[in-house]
């Protein structure tokens, strides 16, 4: 099962795009609100109501930060949401972010010196990393991408990682109908 964090002020198509791509490569994802309710207020109003809250969370395989300058930070300043980060860098499971995610991964102390890449509002947040300019950068265990133009292709990153390259290429020429 893949996590994928939701908070007031995420980013709606980072968040959505994640979700959908990750499930037409039939994964099981649970989306997770870190706030007290099960719905949120993305960053440009549009309402979205989270599987779980996060102190539901168990047993996941990877966990997925979108995006979104107020999502990444009520993602940064949650203790629970920087343990988990913590727990699955600990434990060498795939830790994604995107846009402004990666703030949290560096508030977390995790993947320092390893390469990076986020939308520039986050970059300054980024200097124990090593920053690139690439749409997506997969580290190791740790992928980051840009901004909400970079989405699906972050996404397919995941599913390559997660399912396979056959998989992430069959969804790929689906989705741009190649």
């Amino acid at each position: 099962m893949i996590l994928v964090l939701v908070a007031n002020g995420s980013e709606e198509i980072e968040t959505v795009t994640i979700v959908d791509v990750l499930r037409r490569a039939k994964l099981e994802v649970v989306l997770a609100s870190v706030s007290s309710h099960l719905e949120v207020k993305c960053s440009r109003g549009v309402v979205l109501k989270a599987d779980i809250l996060i102190d539901e969370v168990n047993d996941f395989v990877a966990i997925v930060l979108p995006g979104g300058l107020q999502g990444a930070k009520a993602f940064s300043t949650s203790s629970k949401v920087l343990d988990l980060l913590k727990k699955f860098d600990f434990e060498n499971k795939i830790v994604a972010a995107i846009c402004a995610g990666p703030i949290a991964l560096a508030k977390a102390g995790i993947g320092r010196g390893k390469k990076v890449t986020s939308h520039p509002v986050a970059q300054n947040e980024m200097k124990d990393f090593q920053f690139s300019p690439d749409d997506v950068v997969v580290d190791d265990h740790i992928v980051t991408s840009r901004c909400p133009g970079t989405a699906i292709t972050f996404s397919l990153a995941l599913v390559e990682l997660l399912a396979g390259k056959h998989v992430s290429e069959t969804l790929e020429k689906e989705i741009y109908l190649k």
